[in-house]
């Protein structure tokens, strides 16, 4: 793998603390995980993108907007669904579409993940294609009701919800 120039070096500390949006919810409603009780022998390495290569999707730029929230969830989502559909379903969400349209997060001041996923669950989100990322310059759009771009007007949801609190390897794991 080839080491890239890092793009924030020409920004300030202050904006680049603008670009960290993500909201810590010490009152979060995510459930603990059901963990694997299994005993079975860990591999000793593990590369996701030996595993699932193809649904490992490109990582896009936030650009100055405090969407990192967005950004996380909706590619998190995207990659789940083409590993659980074994490539079938593969399509990169729109991290705008949160941005835009889940009120119960700020844009581009920030968002917090237990809310980000509860809109997943139960709104959805379009894909990138349909309505593709434009608050870069941290201007938000109005939330439409049909494509901003190609294709069709798909809400993608996912069933359940959980996060790992514990900091463990065997938590990780």
């Amino acid at each position: 793998m080839e080491m890239e120039e890092n793009p924030l070096h020409h920004k300030s500390i202050e904006t680049v603390k603008g670009m960290l949006g993500t909201i810590y919810d010490t009152d979060s409603d995510f459930p603990e995980p059901i963990m694997n009780q299994s005993n079975a022998a860990l591999p000793t390495n593990f590369d996701a993108r030996d595993q699932w290569g193809s649904c490992i999707h490109e990582i896009r730029d936030q650009a100055s907007c405090g969407s990192c929230w967005a950004f996380g969830s909706s590619e998190a989502l995207s990659d789940r669904f083409c590993i659980a559909t074994n490539g079938k379903t593969d399509v990169v969400l729109s991290a705008e579409d949160l941005v835009a349209c889940d009120s119960s997060d700020l844009g581009c001041d920030g968002g917090y993940l237990n809310k980000a996923w509860n809109y997943l669950a139960t709104t959805g989100i379009v894909s990138d294609a349909c309505f593709p990322y434009s608050s870069g310059k941290g201007k938000v759009p109005s939330c439409p009701k049909t494509c901003t771009g190609t294709g069709s007007f798909t809400k993608y949801t996912c069933e359940a919800k959980s996060v790992v609190t514990a900091r463990t390897t065997k938590a990780i794991q």
